[in-house]
């Protein structure tokens, strides 16, 4: 068959692989032992998908520059792409005769390919088909710097991560071990295991799970220190010889005496944290968070305990809080604090790709070790704490505040809207804002009262001076360069309406899933690839 595309634009060859791609990810009727087959195309679409963004494709012509893009890379990576897209395109359009064989009928808004079934029955050959455009996609992503090629891999996981079909998953699951796609497979079983956790829930609703949970302590098996201790965490040692980091999370006593659905809904959720942060689950790269290796109810003094393991080759001593170093050392080069902002933004990437929330992101969260060989604190591995009254992001979860999280400087991290007596319900783009506030401080490496020019701590809340930050947020290209200001902008969405939910008697579940989905694939490319521009 002659090469498609000969002569046409990078641009033009794309939309072709695209259109070609179509044709089988989107068959509605392929027979279920074809399921995964399906999802092989999927992976490969999406990756294909995913590169085209990351080069400036978009659907406006106005706002599109993959061929600027390409062009400026140099004349040997454009010449390869444009091998590359032909091959594809070539490649699809060997089974476009196979449309000639459907019967398609429009019904429910989608097409119904009725001849799908017989047409795929020589499943080795696409097979093979599949191994080819896989090796023409990896081609491709080569392409772009080691960094990138890294990250991009993580946006094509979270990208094929956002449904919640547990069918679908699994099918991912399969499907990107079999292709060697490590990080979709790492990403999808991380969602699949809350999945499951979820389910226990359900079969097991007439007792609370965390008494069956093997990750429960008794109280007993932990020696707290008295000399390393805030009120946010504690040294400790687990069985008399295991150093770990205890996090204590508060609750109010009306949490487990009230109804049975309140009191297990809220032992469910820290059993489930526990279980996602253990090493049970394997975690993607790049998703800084400690290993829990149990959790414990103290009750007389109203709080939950999490157990942490240290990291591998640090000092096993209390870590520091982000919002200590800002006070204790001189900031660190600019170039460290772009890659310690970068690790940051890729955690709660992940965290929300796995369908949970964190709701506590502030600078005493987020703490950074001392390295192992040299005593030197590890800026550029930050680690995210403070979970333990996060929950999954779906409209029907029900929230219990933290009871730190009223204390007045930690407001101030949280958006305006989720405040107070009526507060509306909390989103991902509300951790996205309290994340803003963090790389606004690391970008001056100061804290967020001295930013905002406090002179003291009170009981009484007073709400962020928002004209404040932003005047500090217009200065910072001359301080950080003038992507990373962007960056936090976006963060803290500060010229722009947010989305609130509509106070509807019936909850917009739609309307919900789409914001969720659109905050989340914005957030890749506009905060995570952009924290990767950043150049020293």
């Amino acid at each position: 068959m002659e090469p498609v595309g000969l002569g046409l634009s990078v641009l033009a060859l794309y939309i072709e692989c695209i259109k070609a791609y179509k044709i089988f990810s989107t068959a509605s009727c392929l027979s279920s032992d074809l399921r995964i087959l399906r999802t092989k195309f999927q992976i490969e679409e999406t990756r294909l998908t995913q590169w085209g963004t990351y080069w400036g494709y978009r659907s406006s012509p106005e706002e599109c520059a993959l061929d600027a893009s390409i062009d400026n890379a140099g004349q040997n990576v454009a010449v390869t792409v444009r091998l590359t897209l032909q091959q594809i395109a070539t490649l699809l359009k060997e089974y476009s005769s196979l449309t000639a064989k459907y019967d398609g009928v429009q019904r429910g808004g989608g097409l119904v390919y009725r001849g799908m079934t017989w047409a795929l029955k020589d499943k080795a050959t696409l097979e093979t088909t599949v191994q080819n455009l896989t090796d023409f996609n990896n081609a491709l992503h080569q392409l772009l710097p080691k960094k990138s090629e890294l990250s991009l891999s993580q946006a094509v996981a979270c990208a094929l991560t956002q449904e919640n079909d547990k069918d679908d998953l699994d099918s991912i699951i399969a499907a990107a071990a079999s292709l060697h796609h490590v990080d979709v497979a790492k990403l999808a079983r991380f969602k699949r295991a809350y999945q499951l956790l979820a389910l226990e829930e359900e079969e097991h609703d007439s007792r609370p799970p965390a008494l069956l949970s093997s990750l429960q302590l008794d109280e007993g098996r932990i020696q707290l220190s008295t000399r390393h201790a805030t009120k946010e965490r504690t040294l400790a040692n687990l069985d008399g010889d295991t150093r770990v980091i205890v996090e204590w999370k508060s609750y109010h006593p009306s949490m487990l005496s009230g109804s049975l659905t309140a009191r297990q809904t809220l032992r469910n959720r820290v059993t489930h944290l526990a279980e996602l942060m253990s090493s049970n689950t394997q975690r993607p790269d790049g998703f800084n968070v400690l290993t829990c290796v149990g959790y414990f109810d103290q009750a007389s003094s109203e709080h939950f305990g999490f157990a942490y393991d240290f990291p591998r080759d640090v000092v096993r001593h209390m870590p520091f809080t982000l919002d200590e170093l800002f006070t204790s050392s001189s900031a660190p080069a600019l170039g460290t604090r772009f890659k310690l902002a970068l690790s940051l933004a890729r955690t709660l990437n992940l965290l929300h790709s796995s369908g949970w929330l964190h709701k506590s992101i502030r600078s005493n969260n987020i703490v950074i070790f001392q390295a192992g060989n040299n005593n030197e604190p590890e800026y550029e591995k930050p680690y995210l704490l403070g979970f333990g009254f996060s929950r999954p992001d779906g409209y029907h979860e029900e929230t219990f505040l933290e009871q730190s999280a009223v204390a007045s400087t930690n407001q101030l991290y949280r958006h305006p809207e989720v405040q107070g007596q009526c507060a509306r319900r909390y989103t991902a783009s509300d951790d996205n804002y309290s994340l803003g506030l963090v790389l606004l401080e690391v970008a001056l490496w100061m804290s967020l009262p001295k930013i905002e020019g406090r002179k003291q701590t009170t009981s009484e809340h007073v709400p962020l001076n928002r004209d404040k930050i932003k005047a500090t947020v217009s200065s910072l290209p001359k301080r950080v360069g003038t992507i990373y200001k962007e960056v936090v902008e976006t963060c803290l969405n500060l010229d722009q309406g947010r989305f609130v939910l509509p106070k509807e008697v019936t909850p917009p579940t739609a309307k919900w899933e789409a914001e969720r989905l659109r905050s989340q694939n914005m957030f890749y490319w506009d905060v995570v690839k952009r924290l990767e521009e950043c150049r020293a």
